[in-house]
């Protein structure tokens, strides 16, 4: 069988990918569906789920295949699932958030550009912006940015919905917008390769990995929808730009000789 032959931070990344989408199914869609009894989204959550855990696997062996079956699970957010939950079978957010559908479709978006990037075996680039820069790897760029930009997907699509509706109105959701400023900005900052831009996606990143504890234990609010288990997913994905903000350093060495070789 074809072996992936690009280095590990592109399988790396596609596999990142794939488990935040898992993870946002285990942490919403599934709940969701089962609790307003859609057929269609619960039979698709199960299928996806399975096709995502088999794709990490493979992938993690380093076999093809499992970068074919991940992009099911693209394919799935961006073409079939609004079409078939949304306007097929006319189900409607329960919190009137119509444009929704938009968080789904940017997953699976960046899952099919990470799998992309890996079936290319283009291995490492080196494209620095300017001799300033920072210079590394476009991919690990890449991998700070669409993380960062995921989070404030979360924000528009539902922290920022639900506390302005729910929770006061605008001066409820002033911290979640500051926070989401900041993140896009990092972003930015992060494919521009300006210098401080890494310490700033750290910074994001630790943010929201705590934000679980700040709102949730200390503040006492409510878990979203009333499931427990949804504080886990944004801990996660805090998770997830930590340990990718902080990569170019922990290859710091590897990459300076390969710039220099």
């Amino acid at each position: 069988m074809d072996k992936i032959k690009s280095s590990s931070i592109y399988l790396q990344v596609t596999v990142a990918a794939l488990l935040y989408n898992l993870f946002h199914l285990l942490a919403w869609e599934l709940p969701l569906a089962v609790k307003m009894s859609w057929r269609i989204n619960i039979v698709g959550d199960i299928f996806i789920l399975l096709v995502g855990i088999l794709s990490m696997i493979l992938i993690s062996m380093r076999n093809k295949i499992g970068l074919m079956f991940g992009m099911i699970p693209a394919l799935w957010a961006i073409l079939l699932q609004w079409l078939l939950v949304y306007v097929i079978s006319g189900y409607k957010e329960p919190n009137g958030v119509w444009w929704y559908p938009l968080f789904p479709i940017f997953q699976g978006i960046m899952i099919g550009f990470f799998t992309i990037l890996a079936w290319r075996d283009n291995n490492e680039r080196f494209d620095s912006i300017n001799k300033t820069g920072l210079q590394s790897p476009s991919i690990y760029f890449y991998a700070i940015s669409g993380f960062l930009l995921m989070q404030t997907g979360q924000k528009f699509v539902r922290e920022m919905v639900v506390g302005f509706r729910q929770e006061g109105g605008i001066t409820a959701v002033i911290g979640v917008l500051l926070v989401t400023l900041i993140m896009i900005v990092a972003a930015a900052m992060v494919l521009k390769r300006m210098k401080g831009s890494l310490g700033l996606a750290l910074f994001s990143g630790i943010i929201v990995l705590m934000q679980p504890i700040v709102y949730h234990l200390i503040m006492g609010k409510p878990c979203l929808g009333g499931i427990w288990w949804y504080p886990i997913f944004t801990a996660i994905q805090g998770a997830f730009i930590v340990y990718f903000s902080l990569l170019p350093f922990f290859n710091k060495r590897k990459i300076a000789d390969q710039i220099h070789s």
